[in-house]
C-alpha cells in the first residue's frame, strides 16, 4: 500500500494527485489518498478535487495513515517529524525532481508537494482527462471567453496570503513589466486578462495601452477555480510563482502557446540553509517555458 498525502490549495492538491497516478503506474501498487488534515485546514477552499473535476480517489483510512506516518499533531511530533520520521514515511525535502521516490517497494507515506511535471510524465495524457473541469462556467465567465479578441495572453497574478508568507513572495510590478514586454514584443496579442486575487491592484498598477484589457473579478472563494479554467482557455500566459497560475498555464492545451514564468519561484531558493532540505525548485518550470527575471 502507497499513501499519498494531500493538503494546500487546489494547485497544490493537483501536483499530489498528478504524482500519485504516475506512483500507481511504476510500483504497480495500491495508491490511496491521505485527506485527513482537511479537518483541521483552514487555509483555501479546502479539498476541492472532487467538486472541480469530479475526481473520486480512494481515501486512506486513518488507521493505515497512523501506521505508516509521523504526523505532526503538536510542536513535538512536528519536530519529529523533520528530524526522525518512521522508516515507511518518506518526505520530499528536495523540492525538485527526485526520482528515487518511486523506488519505495514496502508500504510508504509519501509527504511532499511534487511540483514539477517530471513527477507525472508517463501518466500526462491520463492527468489532462483526469484534470478536466466538471462544473460549467458561470454567464459572466463564459461571455468573457466568447468575447476575447484572440490571440489572448492571460496574466495571473497572486498576491492576498502571499503578501503575509514567511517563504513566498510577491512578483512585483516589474517582474510582469518584464514579461508583458517580452510577451507583447512578438505583436501577434490581441487582449489581455488580468486574473488576481487582488483586481483592484492590477488596474492600478498594470495597463497595456492599445489592447482590449480586462480584468475580471467575480471569481472569489469557491469559485476561484474558474480562474483557473479562464487561464487555460486563453492562448498564452504569464504565471505568478503559484501552483494554481502553473496548472492554468499547463492545462492549455494551445500547441503553439508561450508561457512566461518567474525565475526565481520561493524565497527558499536564495535564503535558505537548511541542512535537511534543499530548497532548489529547478524543475518546477518546464524547459519549454521561458523564464522572466524577478526581483525578491
Amino acid at each position: 500500500m502507497h499513501i499519498v498525502k494531500i493538503l494546500g490549495g487546489l494547485g497544490n492538491q493537483m501536483f499530489q494527485y498528478a504524482f500519485a497516478c504516475e506512483l500507481e503506474l511504476r510500483s504497480k501498487r495500491q495508491v490511496q489518498l491521505d485527506l485527513s488534515s482537511y479537518g483541521t485546514y483552514g487555509l483555501h477552499n479546502g479539498y476541492e478535487l472532487q467538486r472541480v473535476f469530479g475526481i473520486n480517489a480512494q481515501s486512506a483510512d486513518v488507521r493505515d495513515v497512523d501506521r505508516l506516518a509521523t504526523r505532526p499533531s503538536n510542536i513535538i511530533k512536528r519536530f519529529i517529524r523533520k528530524y526522525y520520521t518512521k522508516k515507511t514515511h518518506f518526505i520530499d525535502r528536495y523540492f525538485g525532481f527526485y526520482e528515487k521516490a518511486f523506488d519505495e517497494k514496502e508500504d510508504t507515506y509519501f509527504d511532499g508537494y511534487w511540483q514539477s511535471e517530471k513527477y507525472f510524465s508517463s501518466v500526462e495524457e491520463r492527468v489532462r482527462a483526469d484534470f478536466r473541469f466538471q462544473l460549467p462556467l458561470d454567464a459572466l465567465s463564459e461571455t468573457l471567453l466568447s468575447s476575447l479578441p484572440r490571440p489572448s495572453l492571460a496574466v495571473h497574478v497572486r498576491r492576498g496570503d502571499y503578501l503575509k508568507s514567511v517563504n513566498q513572495f510577491v512578483c512585483k510590478e516589474d517582474y510582469y513589466r518584464r514579461a508583458l514586454d517580452e510577451a507583447l514584443s512578438l505583436g501577434d496579442i490581441a487582449s489581455v486578462v488580468f486574473l488576481s486575487d487582488d483586481p483592484h491592484w492590477c488596474k492600478e498598477h498594470l495597463q497595456c495601452d492599445g489592447l482590449q484589457t480586462y480584468y475580471p473579478d467575480w471569481n472569489k472563494g469557491s469559485d476561484s477555480w474558474r480562474d483557473m479554467a479562464i487561464m487555460a482557455a486563453c492562448d498564452h500566459a504569464i504565471i505568478a510563482n503559484s501552483s494554481f497560475s502553473w496548472w492554468g498555464a499547463w492545462l492549455n492545451a494551445n500547441a503553439g502557446k508561450r508561457i512566461y514564468a518567474p525565475a526565481i519561484w520561493n524565497r527558499r531558493q536564495i535564503e535558505s540553509n537548511d541542512r535537511y532540505y534543499s530548497f532548489k525548485f529547478d524543475d518546477i518550470v518546464p524547459a519549454k517555458w521561458i523564464r522572466i527575471r524577478n526581483d525578491v
